[in-house]
């Protein structure tokens, strides 16, 4: 996996590859058009699920707080539950990308 240095008031921090990536994705952009989606819970105990506006393909990836790679797979339907039981408890992002390349991110905390 790339690394990224990005140097701040003469630091460097070095970030994953994907963690830059997503804090890319959000950047504000004209042509830009987010992909809606809703989670339930944002506390998680076990299981987080995704709901759709509209059933499509969309690809998911779940980062911890320094945006390590957690978790990634496919849903196919409007509504995808994601077993989360054996995650240590945390801070989480989720980053949902659909066949038309729209992005959507949101948070949710690992009880």
């Amino acid at each position: 996996m790339a690394k990224v240095k990005l140097l701040f008031v003469n630091k460097f921090f070095t970030f994953n590859r994907d963690w830059y990536d997503m804090c890319l994705s959000t950047s504000i952009d004209p042509e830009f058009e987010a992909l809606n989606f809703t989670i339930v819970p944002t506390l998680v105990n076990q299981h987080l699920e995704i709901h759709l506006d509209q059933v499509s393909k969309i690809n998911f990836r779940i980062f911890d707080q320094v945006g390590n790679l957690i978790r990634n797979g496919n849903c196919h339907s409007a509504n995808h539950q994601i077993m989360l039981d054996e995650l240590p408890s945390g801070l989480y992002f989720i980053q949902i990308r659909d066949q038309e390349n729209r992005i959507g991110i949101q948070k949710f905390v690992k009880m």
